[in-house]
């Protein structure tokens, strides 16, 4: 027999647990913040100038004030919710949000200023804010599925 929530919809797949509604709100804020943040780098690569370019959304060509507008907004929304997720989460996701951001922010502490300096001294191009971005997110994302599954 499936476990069912308070709706009579299956609780999980493969779960024999029902979702308690902290978990329900949880999980909602969660996607939700994703989605919403979706929205700016949606916003960025459909309005780059250069045609709905995918590298526009990290790129450094200049964007109209209306997307950059709708980017600033979502994001801000976005880190809005991602709070509020975590402070519904429970300890074990919280654990893994916490790990995973001390090992992005890390990887930033460290090779920020390692790359202005190697570009200060001419073996590296000059800086890319959005590069290093990406990198801790990848780091972030990584290290955050991996300790919440274990």
């Amino acid at each position: 027999m499936t476990a069912t929530s308070e709706e009579g919809r299956p609780a999980m797949k493969g779960s024999r647990e029902p979702l308690s509604p902290s978990t329900r709100r949880t999980r909602r804020l969660f996607w939700l913040s994703g989605l919403t943040g979706a929205v700016g780098a949606l916003a960025l690569v459909l309005g780059d100038t250069r045609g709905g370019d995918p590298a526009g959304a990290i790129s450094n060509s200049p964007i109209p004030v209306g997307i950059a507008s709708v980017a600033l907004g979502s994001w801000l929304v976005s880190n809005v919710i991602s709070w509020w997720w975590y402070f519904s989460a429970d300890e074990h996701e919280r654990r893994a949000n916490d790990v995973a951001f001390l090992a992005a922010g890390g990887l930033f502490f460290a090779a920020a200023p390692m790359w202005w300096v190697a570009a200060r001294a001419g073996i590296a191009p000059q800086p890319d804010a959005m590069i290093l971005w990406f990198a801790c997110a990848v780091v972030m994302t990584a290290v955050w599925l991996w300790h919440r599954s274990r």
